[in-house]
């Protein structure tokens, strides 16, 4: 059994929220928090969330990428992400070879490369590189054209995560087959790349850069290998 191992990281280009439906005094929506092993909560992009991003990310062009032959296996989708139940498809009996982290905030671009080149998941349970990220509350109205208020509704503030702050997070696939390895390889690392050109949380957009990838024979397959030149961190 072989392991892939992506490594990747995510800049913030506007405030950041992933929102949590809990209302506080000074704002009515807040962005989540995770459990971390070593501090308890923090602000984090929750890995079921990430997820989503990337499954929704991936379908846009995985007809694209098998049609060209990029990706030859038709339903590695099902593979990666697995079913999409109770809405279709069927209930897995195995339990999923992906494991997608969370992503924590952390201190600077150098402690990101420092965890890429760590255990794999090991920043799960370090406390040394993650950053108390700084927030902002945002208002938000919406005008009622017929009596010039507030429409019912539509007055409310998010607690926000401030620009550029980095988020690190890792992902892991485990197969046998080194041609399903190199597949899932280059659906996720197109998949992250195309980040840049989506929402990553609420109205929330990102640089995504990819540090790593692991086997070293999978970073060096060419398609894998472009998509890492062009989300090289600066």
């Amino acid at each position: 059994m072989a392991r892939l191992r992506i490594c990747y990281l995510l800049k913030l280009e506007g405030g950041g929220l992933w929102g949590s439906g809990k209302g506080l005094l000074e704002a009515n929506v807040v962005t989540t928090t995770c459990r971390h092993a070593r501090v308890g909560e923090v602000l984090c992009i929750p890995h079921t969330y990430i997820k989503g991003v990337l499954r929704r990310a991936a379908e846009e062009v995985f007809d694209h990428l098998t049609r060209v032959g990029i990706v030859q296996s038709r339903d590695i989708i099902l593979k990666v992400f697995g079913p999409l139940t109770p809405f279709s498809d069927k209930v897995a009996v195995v339990p999923s070879p992906t494991m997608f982290g969370p992503l924590y905030p952390v201190k600077d671009v150098e402690s990101a490369k420092s965890l890429a080149n760590d255990e794999p998941m090991a920043y799960l349970f370090k406390d040394s590189t993650l950053l108390s990220p700084s927030t902002y509350i945002e208002p938000h109205v919406r005008l009622d054209d017929r009596c010039a208020r507030a429409a019912k509704g539509a007055l409310f503030k998010e607690l926000r995560v401030v620009p550029a702050t980095l988020f690190y997070g890792e992902i892991m696939y485990e197969s046998a087959d080194f041609s399903e390895l190199t597949d899932v390889a280059r659906l996720l690392t197109v998949a992250i790349a195309m980040l840049r050109y989506k929402y990553v949380g609420r109205r929330s957009s990102a640089k995504s850069y990819i540090l790593k990838i692991e086997p070293p024979d999978i970073a060096e397959d060419e398609n894998v290998k472009y998509v890492l030149s062009v989300t090289q961190v600066s």
